[in-house]
Formats: C-alpha cells, structure tokens, sequence
C-alpha cells in the first residue's frame, strides 16, 4: 500500500552555531533538543485535518542533507524551523532546493523569521513569524487556491525587493484549546539531556505556558509571542505529564517556559497536583525569584515533594549598571543567592547563567560575577558570550550601527572561558558535585564516558 501525500513536511535543521558558548562545538552525543515548536505544529494541523510529517536532523542527518539533492516526493510544501543558530545552514538549504528546481513551497518559521529577508532571498516563498498554528493552516489554504493573500496574519514575503508583512495573528486562548505536541515521528528515547547530571531517560520537553513579561534587552521571546503571556490549566499540564509517563514512559521533563510558574498561585497548585499524582517523574524548569515570592523556602520544599531535580536562571550580570541597562532590576543577585541556598537546601540543583559581553560591561564586572559565584557557590554555572539576537534590542542596535559598549566579543568570550574554567576545574567544586550525582543519579556517568572530551571542552578545561 503506497504512502498518502504529506500536505507539509516540517524540517528539524540542527543548530550549528554555539559562539554564545564556551565550545563553539555542539555535541549531539551530549544533548538532543525534541522539536517541541514542530511537534505542536504537527498536532495542531493534524486537528485540522492536515497530512504533515516531521523531520529531525538530530536523528536522521541524511534525509537532510538529501533536501540539498532535491525536495522528497509525495510532500505539498516543506517548513523549515529557523532561529539564529541554524539560519546560515537553513538558508544554504533553501538555495540549494531552489537550485535543484525545487516546484514546491518552501515555508520557514520560528524566532529567526524577525528578520525574514535573509529566508526569503534564499529562496523561502513566506516566512510565519510568531505563533504560527493559525497562520501555517491559512498558508497552507491560500497555496492551495482557497484563501486570498490579503486575509493571512503573521506571515512574511518578498514583492520584487519589497519586503511585505502580513498583520500580526490573534493568539490563541486559551492554551488548554491546544492539542498537545505530537511526538510519534520518535521513539520515546530519542532526545536527552545529559548536560543535566539529574536528568534520566526516557526524556520529554513540555511547555506549560507562552511568553515572558520581561524585556530583557537580549533577548527576542517578548516580540516573538507578542509580549503577552499565556499559561495552561493546572489540569491540562498535569494530564499531558501523566499521558506521557503512562504512554511513553517518560522518567524526566524538561519545561521549555521563558519562566515557569510566574504566578506563584499556580505554582503551589501545580506542585499539589503532580505530588498528588504520585508518579516516577523528576523535572527541571527555567525559574526566576519572582516564580518563588513571597516564601522561596516553602516553594522550593513543595517543589521538591512535588519531583522537581533542577532549575535554571538567567541571572546574566550582577553589576546593577549592566542589570539596569538590559532592563532587569539590580536587586536580582540577591534574590538568586537566597533562592539557590533554598533550593540546595531541598535538594534540588541549581544552575545559574552569565552573558559577558553586555553592554556596559568591562572586566571589573566580569570580575564581580565570579566573587558572586564563589559566595553563592550554585551547583551549575553557565557562563556566556553575548549573543546579538534578531528580534532583542540589542540585535536592533546593532543592525542599526550603534556601538553597544563593553568588553568586544572576543574578550567576553575569552572571559568565559576562564570564568568557567576556575569554577569546573576548582576541586572542592568538581568533587562535590561529583559526589552529588554518585548519590542521585549514577547512570549519568555511564551516559558519558565517551562524551569526557566534549565535557572538558564545554567548561573550559581543554580547547
């Protein structure tokens, strides 16, 4: 029996650039990142009666190195999912179906299409920009003939030279009306995360709401959602959790949320409810201290019971010039330290992340962030080079020609590397965390004997 036509063939394109870190390598024996934005598209044009598939790279780099050759039969149109990191290898994709005399739409979407011309002069006919469940299923429509161009939303194009974009597309709400991600192009093993030594497989990624209310001047996820933020029903996140341990076997989840659990009522619900469902499930989230007002001590004890093995905050600076200038308060190096002490305190891991490199920065703020990692000693710490995101502030500054200030990228990069070289390669650190994850995660090791090249490289210890 032959296989039906796929309406869409969405394609996973691995993210080459890592100059925002240590290692400009990415090591997929370490960390595989699970589509989640592709599987959400997949579902929700399955509920509307689409044909679709997913294509990762991370598991078959072949098939996409195919694409360059020529577009796969039986396809309508392929979607490409686009951020910074992969938009160099995106677009020589892109050139290359166009010079193999690719017919078909090519469709990108994602982050990266903020800026969408680079996409589109590769040779994409549209890029979705933000949410794009409702405007991919009206692309789609107005490709086949049935939906004129001038009623999309939240798409991109070019006219000649002439860039057009589309109105922005009315957000979905609730989120509950959401089906969730579709995660059977994979088996249940597929993705991990072993640069989380408290992560255990099978492992999930699952987002429990859209949105940040911050304005961090780095970052691009306010104008991508549309600067407003939308949150699942404790029900609905506890449900898809219980689906996926039950159905999949899943033993961790990542929560993907810019922040997770901004409403602390909801967060104490959340905690309630998963601790109530009694299941073999440990995660991790990204946090912030305004995630644990007014009682870090008591959230960080519910989020314990409730299985939670590890969070991250993107702390980025500690001197409150440098906080003031990317638009986050001063007082957050105080409120992280009582928060990791808390947390540790619970036995929950806690990393912490820095971006040399911002504007206003110099060595002597750089010299500030690692005496804040030596009083506050977090289990984890990132440290990062500033990347100039499409979409951030700083990226607009920097296409418009204004100089941002502070430490080149060069010494912020050599910076980090030292910052993260200290901090793994001090001994008491190394062999109390060493110690920690003998005592509650052993597999780990075992997980990455032969990934101990990538490990040192990673935090600075060999280049």
């Amino acid at each position: 029996m032959s296989t039906p036509p796929l309406d869409i063939l969405l394609v996973n394109v691995v993210q080459r650039d890592g100059g925002f870190l240590v290692s400009r390598r990415r090591d997929l024996s370490m960390k595989r990142v699970e589509p989640l934005g592709l599987e959400a598209l997949a579902a929700w044009l399955r509920t509307h009666g689409r044909r679709c598939g997913i294509l990762d790279e991370a598991l078959d780099p072949e098939a996409v190195r195919a694409l360059a050759r020529g577009a796969p039969a039986g396809v309508g149109s392929l979607g490409f999912y686009c951020n910074d990191g992969n938009r160099d290898a995106v677009c020589a994709i892109l050139r290359a179906l166009r010079l193999a005399g690719a017919q078909l739409p090519l469709l990108v979407g994602g982050p990266g299409t903020q800026q969408p011309r680079p996409y589109l002069e590769a040779g994409a006919r549209y890029a979705v920009q933000g949410e794009g469940e409702r405007s991919l299923v009206e692309l789609l429509e107005h490709l086949e003939g049935r939906r004129e161009r001038a009623s999309l939303r939240g798409v991109a194009w070019l006219e000649g030279d002439r860039l057009e974009v589309a109105p922005p597309q009315e957000a979905i709400v609730p989120l509950d009306t959401l089906p969730w991600p579709d995660r059977g192009h994979a088996s249940a093993d597929a993705y991990f995360d072993r640069w989380l030594p408290v992560g255990r497989r099978p492992f999930a990624s699952v987002l429990a709401s859209r949105g940040c209310p911050q304005r961090c001047a780095f970052c691009s996820s306010p104008r991508h959602w549309g600067g407003r933020v939308r949150v699942r029903s404790v029900e609905d996140t506890v449900a898809e959790l219980e689906a996926l341990a039950r159905d999949r076997g899943v033993r961790f989840v990542s929560f993907k949320d810019d922040i997770f659990g901004l409403d602390p009522a909801w967060l104490a619900a959340f905690c309630a409810r998963l601790e109530r469902a009694s299941l073999d499930l440990r995660w991790m989230c990204n946090f912030s201290p305004l995630s644990a007002r007014p009682d870090p001590e008591a959230t960080m004890a519910a989020m314990a019971r409730a299985g939670c093995a590890a969070f991250k905050v993107g702390l980025q600076a500690v001197d409150p010039g440098v906080l003031r200038g990317i638009q986050r308060d001063p007082r957050d190096p105080e409120r992280v330290a009582a928060l990791v002490a808390a947390a540790q305190r619970h036995g929950i891991l806690a990393a912490v992340e820095f971006i040399f490199g911002l504007p206003g920065s110099s060595h002597a703020s750089a010299d500030a962030i690692e005496a804040w990692v030596r009083r506050v000693r977090p289990d984890l710490v990132g440290f990062y080079s500033l990347s100039q995101l499409s979409g951030s502030d700083i990226g607009d500054r920097v296409a418009g020609g204004e100089p941002l200030g502070g430490l080149s990228p060069a010494e912020a990069r050599r910076r980090a590397q030292r910052a993260s070289r200290r901090f793994y390669g001090h001994p008491r650190h190394s062999l109390r965390l060493l110690a920690r994850i003998a005592r509650r995660n052993p597999a780990w090791f075992l997980g990455t004997l032969q990934a101990v090249p990538a490990i040192m490289e990673r935090v600075g210890l060999r280049s």
